[in-house]
């Protein structure tokens, strides 16, 4: 079951919040809103919301893997594509 909403997530940053939206086909979307200043160090918060902004990408990534492991896949153009498309989710997750 796939309920999460689709598009690429990203984060806006203000004073008071980091809110993570997705991009639709419509517009933008709003996903979650972190209040730093309610629940933390803004350090933290701020390394939260990275990772949630990535975890569609990180989800595809790590089946990716699993389907590339699972099939013992030897194309190893296919491997790399995988192996930078990991890469790519994990630089997202924590720059």
């Amino acid at each position: 079951m796939e309920n999460f909403t689709k598009g690429e997530w990203y984060l806006k940053e203000s004073t008071e919040c980091i809110e993570i939206f997705s991009r639709i086909k419509k517009g933008n979307k709003k996903i979650c809103s972190i209040f730093s200043k309610w629940y933390g160090a803004e350090n933290t918060q701020l390394a939260n919301a990275k990772i949630i902004a990535a975890s569609p990408d990180l989800l595809e990534a790590l089946r990716d893997l699993v389907w590339l492991y699972e099939n013992h896949a030897l194309d190893n153009e296919l491997k790399e594509s995988i192996n930078l498309k990991a890469k790519k989710a994990i630089e997202k997750a924590i720059k």
